[in-house]
């Protein structure tokens, strides 16, 4: 080989090698900016917890006070210019009309809108295309806060309890019309606020403390860590190594799919095997069903994260069942009272 071609070897080689680590640096930076955006997003959630519950940490929440004080205000716009207290216990008898109070002044109460704001902002944030994988667990907390949120914090919740100073008003009948409507107004102020301080804050509590926690896991690994988990969808994982590392497995499965297929088929019953959809979404989006999936993401961050953050973790977990549980009582009360 010549001169000249030894040299121009050479120059090729270099360009090759200037390329290739010109390549490798672009990759880096784009790995380590895909990280800063990754933690600038989990800090951001941080904040919005911080955000959401600062109203509520009161010892007496004025988003409840408020929403309480629209409610009763609405209520008194629904009474004739000069009402007597028949009026008042006339229009509480009436719950269809009593329902339509409570929505109305839910809506008008920008409290508890701010604070419904809040929740969706921090839900928006939680469902960031830089959380994937198994960084998908703080979007699983986040959709149980809102739904829990949702839940304990609707006109309905106001409604129930205005619905209970029905009877606790009637040896007032007799009283001035006024201090009537303020006894009322009082009243649900202090039932909403002790209800929710000594039924449902805990939970929401823990649901924020889950959130945060979780986001301090992550924030504390190093940045090739959080990209693994940012690429590893672990149930998936696990579902499709255990089926195709097992060829019998495969078998069955493709037996199981035949077998379903041919029972309907059959067609000894045509609506057989079909589910509901709109009950299928529910259980979807149930808290219980967010649980779930949380607990399966933090069992499958078990060999990622230290036993400490671990087990922290799965005894949030835990907390939160009771809130599942509470969640689908006012559920199914709910349900039975709309087919009666």
């Amino acid at each position: 080989m010549s001169t000249a071609d030894q040299i121009t070897a050479i120059g090729v080689l270099i360009a090759v090698l200037t390329f290739i680590y010109t390549l490798w640096q672009y990759l880096r930076d784009q790995r380590q900016q895909r990280a800063a955006q990754t933690r600038e997003d989990l800090q951001a959630i941080v904040c919005d917890c911080n955000l959401f519950f600062r109203p509520l940490n009161q010892d007496y929440p004025y988003p409840i006070l408020h929403t309480a004080a629209a409610i009763t205000k609405e209520f008194r716009s629904r009474l004739k210019k000069s009402p007597e207290p028949e009026d008042v216990s006339r229009l509480l008898r009436n719950e269809e009309l009593l329902r339509s109070i409570c929505v109305d002044g839910w809506v008008s109460s920008t409290q508890i809108l701010r604070m419904m704001d809040i929740v969706e902002k921090l839900e928006s944030r939680a469902s960031s295309r830089n959380l994937q994988g198994r960084l998908l667990l703080i979007c699983e907390a986040s959709f149980l806060l809102a739904s829990l949120v949702s839940e304990l914090c609707s006109s309905k919740f106001f409604f129930d309890e205005l619905c209970q100073s029905r009877s606790e008003l009637h040896p007032m009948s007799k009283d001035d019309v006024a201090d009537i409507l303020n006894t009322i107004t009082v009243r649900l102020q202090k039932r909403m606020c002790d209800k929710f301080s000594t039924e449902y804050k805990q939970y929401i509590e823990l649901s924020l403390e889950f959130i945060q926690k979780a986001v301090h896991v992550f924030i504390v690994l190093k940045d090739s860590q959080l990209r693994h988990l940012g690429k590893t969808r672990g149930e998936h994982r696990h579902f499709f190594h255990d089926l195709f590392s097992h060829p019998k497995r495969i078998l069955e499965y493709l037996a199981k799919m035949l077998k379903e297929h041919v029972g309907l088929s059959a067609g000894t019953n045509p609506n057989k095997g079909i589910v509901d959809p709109i009950g299928e979404i529910r259980r979807a989006d149930s808290p219980s069903e967010h649980l779930k999936k949380m607990m399966e993401y933090v069992n499958d961050l078990q060999q990622d994260i230290s036993d400490q953050h671990y087990q922290e973790l799965c005894a949030l977990c835990e907390s939160l069942k009771p809130a599942c549980e509470l969640y689908e009582k006012l559920r199914k009360n709910t349900t039975e009272e709309r087919t009666r």
